[in-house]
């Protein structure tokens, strides 16, 4: 059984495939989806997803659309998200960083970075279960 499921959106067939091989392992459950709705769709049967792997320039709707409507759906708060683009800006990065992503990884990219930060959001999102958060709106405290 997978330890963490990861949700891939992107519409770049060859990065799908070559991040398909890269994270074929035993303890990640792994798909892929070509656009946000596709995604969205998705994830309305299945909340319970470990990462979101987001590309920011998809067709329709952008991955920052979907990264604020991840954020702004109670099920989806403890979402880790890691923009994976090829905006380079730092505007860009700040934006994304802002408005919910957890973090930023700009193409072309390097597997081992990917996965070592893959890695830092699931050990971060171990730490964080373990604290009982205090919400109020867009507030949140940890004790």
């Amino acid at each position: 059984m997978p330890r963490y499921r990861v949700v891939l959106v992107e519409d770049d067939p060859d990065t799908v495939e070559l991040l398909n091989m890269a994270l074929s392992e035993p303890d990640l459950e792994f798909r892929a989806f070509p656009s946000a709705e596709d995604a969205w769709f998705y994830l309305q049967g299945h909340p319970a997803v470990d990462l979101m792997i987001v590309d920011w320039m998809l067709p329709g709707s952008d991955g920052m659309a979907l990264v604020r409507r991840l954020r702004q759906d109670p099920r989806f708060q403890q979402t880790r998200i890691l923009m994976l683009t090829a905006r380079v800006g730092e505007d860009d990065v700040v934006q994304a960083l802002s408005e919910g992503a957890d973090d930023y990884l700009r193409k072309p990219f390097s597997l081992r970075e990917l996965k070592a930060r893959m890695r830092a959001l699931f050990r971060r999102g171990n730490e964080q279960a373990e604290v009982h958060w205090i919400r109020s709106g867009q507030l949140r405290l940890s004790p």
